[in-house]
């Protein structure tokens, strides 16, 4: 909806700048007269009428030939229009250009705007099928996610089949409501912010009923107050988070995993996620392609409104993400 209203008021500014400011401007420099006062606007509604005949004219399903002689006949009939409107109004103009000179300018008129309706068309053209690929690319980059996701969650339930069998039982209700958001809540563009941070906690849930004990973790939400219903792409923090249960040490006696959700009133939303790393990791704990991915999609969905920076040191790997509103 909105690029639709972004066109319109493009293509409302064209005619307004090119071809109805023109003549305004020359008709105040020198008022016309009688019936003459119509012929400017006569013109424009020409020029107008093909501008949009172009337009509407190059398609997909036209061929170059097709498009060519279709071109070359509204070129013919508009020149011809117009020289009979010249023709009509002539006499009554308070200068009588030679008849030559208008054609030629009339010509090159309408040769101009066919060629500016036909770079609107094709710029329209070429923004779709970018936006296109852009939508491909992202349903991509979250299919390669779900899978990955799911992996690690259905690891989880089979370990605790094998420790604490009752405990699985838990494990696959809460695996049941995260897939359920996975499946169709994150299918959406954009989600809430509240919902995709609570999904976190949940998966974060799931995950300490594997590990017990054997690492520390803490997960800080601090969002404003008002700032829970902003949307958000769908699963942006998952892959930072199995990331540090991936790599967060369990085993080593000083393991944790520190994961801090923020938003401050103006909307901007930051993501750290922290985790001890342990000495047989340290050298090839770097982030694969999970992280790659998740720039990717931070880079088609925000541009430059977003950033992800990795610090990666001999015993801590941090992640931190910054989305501005």
């Amino acid at each position: 909806m909105n690029d639709r209203l972004a066109r319109i008021a493009i293509h409302i500014v064209v005619i307004l700048m090119i071809f109805i400011l023109p003549e305004v401007v020359m008709t105040g420099s020198r008022p016309l007269h009688g019936d003459f006062r119509w012929f400017p606007y006569i013109k424009v509604a020409i020029y107008v009428v093909v501008f949009y005949l172009e337009y509407f004219l190059v398609s997909p399903s036209v061929s170059r030939m097709r498009l060519a002689v279709c071109s070359a006949l509204i070129l013919v009939a508009a020149s011809a229009g117009l020289y009979v409107l010249f023709d009509s109004f002539h006499h009554l103009a308070p200068r009588r250009p030679p008849v030559n000179h208008v054609i030629i300018r009339d010509i090159a008129m309408l040769l101009l705007t066919m060629a500016l309706s036909v770079a609107m068309r094709l710029s329209e053209r070429v923004r779709k099928i970018e936006e296109s690929h852009r939508e491909e690319e992202l349903k991509q980059l979250k299919s390669q996610l779900n899978p990955h996701f799911l992996f690690n969650s259905l690891n989880t339930v089979y370990a605790l089949t094998e420790i604490d069998p009752p405990q699985a039982r838990e494990a696959v209700h809460r695996l049941s409501a995260l897939l359920r958001y996975a499946l169709y809540e994150a299918d959406s563009t954009t989600v809430k912010l509240g919902r995709e941070v609570a999904f976190i906690n949940d998966y974060v849930r799931l995950m300490q009923m594997r590990l017990g004990d054997s690492v520390r973790v803490s997960i800080v939400e601090d969002i404003a107050a008002g700032m829970e219903d902003i949307g958000i792409a769908s699963m942006i923090f998952i892959t930072l988070v199995e990331n540090a249960f991936k790599h967060g040490g369990a085993g080593d006696a000083e393991a944790y995993i520190s994961i801090k959700i923020s938003v401050d009133t103006s909307g901007n939303i930051e993501c750290d996620v922290a985790n001890s790393v342990s000495p047989r990791e340290s050298e090839v704990h770097r982030g694969g392609m999970g992280l790659e991915n998740l720039r990717r999609r931070l880079r088609l969905i925000y541009g430059d409104k977003a950033r992800l920076e990795i610090s990666s040191q001999p015993a801590i790997f941090v992640a931190q993400m910054r989305i501005e509103r």
